[in-house]
């Protein structure tokens, strides 16, 4: 019973987070920052109060006009990834567009994939209704293949001049967590129907980059 609670308030944190995130943004980040924060930040917590509703909706009809939300982290979580690394980094050199770009392939295989592996439901008496893919394999591999390139990036760029080095051990350790957790709900091994430990992580170092901006 204490899991349950315990689910329900990091779901309730997420999104309080989001929210206090989003006043920052508006005041303290470069611009070309602030939309694509302002876009991921707006579609987690649309997932984070789809998860909320997944738990406390009846009507199974409703559950299937938003089933869908429930893998946006295959957009967010990416642009996030990198638009933190991109912070971190303090490169001339690396391009903010990749960012861009990176949220746009993203989305693209959000959608094929929901085409492809159509979103299954099933009911857990904890935890409401819980969406997986009829097929779990592929949509997992192809969504931890972001931080397994982040944490590839950050070990090899972490001893270069300028970089902020706790904020790379962070996204290190983000990223392994998050490749982890994907792991082992794969393997049947989870405590949570959804990956919300690690998009916990992602979100207070997503803060602690942003918050980098206040102190220049």
């Amino acid at each position: 019973m204490v899991g349950v609670y315990l689910y329900f308030v990091i779901l309730l944190l997420i999104i309080f987070l989001c929210v206090f995130m989003l006043d920052k943004l508006l005041k303290v980040a470069p611009i070309k920052i602030k939309l694509i924060s302002l876009l991921v930040l707006s579609l987690m917590i649309v997932r984070y109060v789809a998860l909320i509703l997944f738990s406390i909706i009846q009507d199974q009809k409703y559950i299937y006009y938003i089933k869908y939300v429930a893998f946006l982290q295959y957009i967010y979580i990416p642009a996030i990834l990198f638009t933190a690394y991109y912070i971190f980094r303090r490169s001339e050199k690396l391009k903010f567009s990749i960012s861009y770009a990176i949220l746009l392939i993203y989305a693209i295989i959000y959608f094929l994939i929901i085409i492809i592996y159509e979103p299954t439901l099933s009911i857990s008496l904890s935890f409401g209704y819980v969406i997986s893919f009829s097929q779990e394999l592929i949509p997992a591999l192809i969504f931890i293949l972001s931080p397994m390139i982040i944490l590839v990036l950050s070990i090899v760029y972490m001893d270069r001049r300028f970089v902020n080095k706790q904020g790379l051990r962070l996204l290190i350790i983000t990223s392994i967590i998050i490749i982890l957790e994907s792991m082992l709900k794969l393997s049947g091994v989870y405590i949570y129907p959804y990956s919300i430990i690690s998009e916990l992580l992602t979100v207070l170092v997503f803060n602690y980059s942003l918050g980098l901006f206040k102190r220049q």
